[in-house]
Order: C-alpha cells, then sequence, then structure tokens
C-alpha cells in the first residue's frame, strides 16, 4: 500500500511539471530560456545536482552542451561530447527508450563522457531528444551519488523531451520564416503573392520601388492593373490554366507602372498548396529586363 501511495504520488508529481512546462512551451518564451527552465526543473524534479541538454552537430560525431545546471562554469555553450566510441550519449542516441545509470563506474554498455567523469557521475539518466530529419541531441540527468532511477522516471524524462523538441521545431520554423522573410525582403526582383483568385496580398520593396504603388494601394486589388492592353486575352488565359491546374508559368510581359511608363518583365508565376493539394497561393517572381529589350 505504502508504494502505490508513492507511485501516485511522483505520477501526480509528474503530470504537474509537465503541465507547467507545457504552459512554458506555449508562451512566448525563447529556446535558450526553455532550455534553461526545463534544466532547471529537472534538477528539482529529480533532487539531482545536474541536468543537461546536447544539441547534436552537423557532423553527427559530436554534441555541444547547449544548457544545463550543475557543471563547472564556462562549460555550458562550449564543451564538445562526443556520440560515438561507445559513450553513453552515442548509446542514447541509438537507443528507442530511456537510458538508465545505477553505477558509471561499473557500466559495461558504454564509457562515461569526459564531461561525466569529471564531475564524479555515478547515476543518471539519458534520452533522445527527436527532431525532422535525425535526432535533435540528448536529455539528461545525473548524481554523483547512486540512485535507483526507474522506468517512470524515465518515461518522464521521454516526455519532457518530446516537449522540448516541439518547442525547437517551433524556434528552427520561426528562424526559417525570418530568414525568407529577409531575402525576400531584400530580393533585387519584384515578388507579388497573391490569394487564390488573382488579388494581391503582398509585394515587396522592389515592386514598389519598380511600379510606383504602395502597399496600401495594391492590397486587395488583382494583379491586372499592372496591365498595359498588350497581352492578348487568351495567352492570360493560357496563364490562368496553367497556374489553376498547378503547373508554374513563365513568361514575358509588358506591363504599366502607376505613373503610366511601360516596362518589361520576365516573370515565373508558381502555385502554392496547403497540405491537401488545394492551391491557396500564387507567387510572382518578376524581373525588370527593360533595359534587355529596349
Amino acid at each position: 500500500y505504502k508504494h502505490a501511495v508513492m507511485e501516485l504520488s511522483t505520477h501526480n508529481k509528474y503530470n504537474k511539471a509537465l503541465a507547467e512546462l507545457g504552459k512554458l512551451a506555449i508562451s512566448n518564451v525563447g529556446l535558450s530560456e526553455f532550455m534553461n527552465e526545463v534544466s532547471e526543473a529537472l534538477v528539482k524534479i529529480y533532487d539531482v545536482e545536474y541536468s543537461k541538454i546536447l544539441e547534436l552537430l552537423p557532423d553527427g560525431n559530436k554534441l555541444l552542451l547547449r544548457a544545463g545546471i550543475g557543471w563547472k562554469e564556462g562549460l555550458v555553450g562550449s564543451e564538445i561530447v562526443d556520440s560515438k566510441n561507445l559513450s553513453q550519449e552515442g548509446y542514447t542516441l541509438l537507443s528507442q527508450r530511456p537510458v538508465i545509470v545505477e553505477d558509471l563506474r561499473t557500466e559495461e554498455r558504454f564509457k562515461g563522457s569526459p564531461l561525466s567523469l569529471g564531475h564524479g557521475i555515478i547515476s543518471g539518466m539519458s534520452v533522445t531528444i527527436p527532431g525532422y530529419k535525425r535526432p535533435f541531441g540528448v536529455l539528461a540527468v545525473h548524481t554523483s551519488t547512486q540512485r535507483k532511477f526507474d522506468m517512470n522516471d524515465g518515461s518522464f524524462l521521454q516526455s519532457v523531451a518530446h516537449m522540448l523538441a516541439t518547442v525547437i521545431d517551433h524556434s528552427m520554423l520561426l528562424n526559417d520564416l525570418q530568414r525568407v522573410s529577409f531575402a525576400i525582403e531584400q530580393s533585387p526582383v519584384s515578388i507579388v503573392i497573391t490569394d487564390s483568385a488573382g488579388d494581391i496580398e503582398y509585394i515587396n520593396p522592389k515592386f514598389r520601388q519598380l511600379t510606383g504603388y504602395m502597399m496600401e494601394e495594391v492590397i486587395g486589388k488583382n494583379s491586372r492593373i499592372l496591365k498595359s492592353g498588350e497581352t492578348s486575352p487568351e495567352e492570360y488565359k493560357r496563364l490562368w490554366d496553367t497556374i489553376t491546374s498547378g503547373n508554374d508559368w513563365r513568361g514575358r510581359f509588358h506591363n504599366k507602372k502607376k505613373n503610366g511608363e511601360l516596362y518589361w518583365e520576365d516573370a515565373l508565376i508558381s502555385p502554392v498548396k496547403n497540405n491537401d493539394g488545394e492551391i491557396v497561393n500564387f507567387i510572382a517572381i518578376k524581373e525588370d529586363i527593360s533595359h534587355e529589350v529596349e
């Protein structure tokens, strides 16, 4: 009965901790701060001296200590751990379940890393932090005293690793979007994004510079505001039939600026589809070639 009560208490403690970390995960907290919060939470929950989040580096052979608690000053953010050579970290990356270590001094499955051995670590657990194309890295807790961790402890650590992976993926997506946004804003060619009906939703600075139209003048307007009247209705129909069937269209326009001046541009128009395969936007990438035609 006493054992059952203890298990229930531990289960409730883990559920409460996951709920708190979950609230933090969906807030606007940055990735580094979330990693630090996770590291601190694990030390308190497990009552251990050490926690660590290791990121697998691009070569796949080394891990960087991204965050952690208890390590000597200066190691977090710089310490490199070997993920090969039968290390605990490498073993963890290959495992499909939590790796529990009762006594690192007598462990036969793998070796302790210099980081662990240098801090006198004896017991602990480690799990893989999943990633999109490959594991992001390893999440672990350690203690310098001998402890017995069980699979309930390991399951909680794995749940935290999955939550951490979600925040990492979200952060990476935001970074990718920011890089794409910067590239579009700085692009030397005009970029126009429309909805599925051809009404303009976005123009980049180069478009504004070239045509003289400001954002507020074109948003919600159809792309035909640039028509000069020199492209035949048949050609526009071929264009529309091509992109609405899911294919790219390449061609040349003789368009008209806001001030009435005509200019030539080469264009690539591509459909953008959602996860269900439905066309939701069109993106046009256009280059001014007036100097080549005239």
